[in-house]
């Protein structure tokens, strides 16, 4: 079996899939073809380049004869899985109606104005409606990517659960990673919120939470990691509303230091609204073994959370409803280990790279022999 991943360029959040991916069906029969150089913005701040270090990756933007090559692995490959690519891939793919999968976020994240965008309904035409009778179908790298794609008339039925798999820190078990945490000297409970300072991923509700746990006399610290416009009209709401004691700013800071602060959490608030396409970070949090407690508008939330058995989901915009269930974790300290515990299991089995690429190679076989899903629950199931 042969299998071809279009999308703009190698990132670290596909990675761990392509890599996965080889040891199914060998180095020899996968490529990734990159579409454009990696931004620039990433090559100053010293990411890997790994369109030029990945051996896998077919260049395409360099030359017409690589350009040519990927026109051919659209053509030949058994299975083509289609990320940010040109249509043109695409187009080459459903002319000889070959299985295709189109990876993909949520559509209508402006809700209905969204197809006045320009170049959406073009783009939505090619990609999905011109091929909903083809071998074509949806990786859905958000829990609302098939209801979107339903109300535009797409087959709901031919949408599977997926998402964004980045690389995990890797501990050698739950217990390992709880007894770390459980050695850690402080008072309380630490909570920590991470993401850039923007509006819709709503920092301002971590405050909201802070206020209500000091007015209720819950003993706690909270840290906020990032930067961006928002940081000094935090700074101020934090001096004004009394919480210079419990909450601290860090600004921006590595990757490697946001994960230790994960570890070091026992809460994880994930505040962002419905422009949070898929959002890793929680992926990242869970694998800590923090208690999440996530807005049900994010992508990756409904996939991963179940709400009250590894982690709280609250209503996208309810400030009291968040409150409220960080007060509940503060007050019922075992939910806290049952949750960090919950959540540990379902990142690094459930939804792990390994079982995720398992069934995604069983949910190839049951489409070309079956012509349906055999998967049942978790990535690959019906969305």
């Amino acid at each position: 079996m042969t299998i071809t991943f279009f999308s703009n360029f190698l990132n670290i959040h596909q990675l761990p899939f392509c890599e996965e991916l080889m040891k199914h069906i060998g180095s020899e029969n996968f490529k990734f073809v990159a579409t454009r150089q990696m931004d620039q913005d990433r090559v100053q701040m010293s990411f890997e380049d790994m369109n030029v270090t990945k051996p896998f990756v077919v260049r395409a933007y360099e030359s017409r004869y690589l350009y040519d090559e990927a026109k051919k692995l659209a053509l030949d490959s058994d299975v083509a899985i289609m990320g940010s690519a040109p249509m043109e891939f695409t187009k080459i793919r459903m002319r000889t109606n070959r299985l295709t999968f189109q990876y993909s976020e949520r559509l209508l994240k402006l809700g209905w104005k969204a197809i006045l965008m320009p170049g959406f309904c073009r783009s939505y035409v090619h990609k999905f409606l011109m091929n909903k009778n083809k071998k074509m179908y949806v990786l859905c790298a958000s829990a609302y990517t098939a209801t979107d794609l339903q109300l535009l008339c797409f087959p709901r039925k031919k949408c599977f659960k997926w998402g964004y798999f980045p690389e995990m820190k890797p501990y050698p078990n739950y217990d390992f990673l709880h007894e770390k945490k459980s050695g850690l000297k402080r008072s309380g409970v630490s909570i920590l919120w991470a993401g850039r300072l923007i509006g819709w991923k709503h920092p301002e509700e971590a405050l909201f939470v802070a206020k209500h746990l000091k007015n209720r006399a819950k003993v706690f610290t909270m840290e906020i990691i990032g930067d961006g416009p928002l940081r000094t009209d935090l700074e101020k709401k934090v001096s004004a509303l009394g919480l210079s004691d419990n909450v601290h700013l860090l600004g921006a800071q590595s990757h490697n230091v946001v994960l230790d602060k994960m570890e070091q959490a026992d809460i994880f608030l994930f505040t962002s609204d419905r422009n949070e396409g898929w959002g890793a970070v929680l992926n990242e949090a869970m694998n800590a073994g923090c208690a999440i407690v996530a807005s049900d508008a994010i992508g990756s939330a409904p996939f991963l959370i179940r709400d009250g058995e590894n982690g709280y989901l609250y209503s996208d915009g309810e400030s009291a409803h968040l409150a409220n269930k960080v007060c509940e974790l503060i007050e019922h300290r075992e939910r806290i280990d049952s949750f960090s515990k919950n959540a540990f299991i379902t990142i690094n089995e459930d939804w792990g790279i390994e079982n995720a690429t398992n069934k995604f190679i069983k949910l190839i076989n049951g489409l070309i022999t079956q012509g349906n899903n055999p998967i049942k629950d978790g990535p690959c199931s019906n969305a």
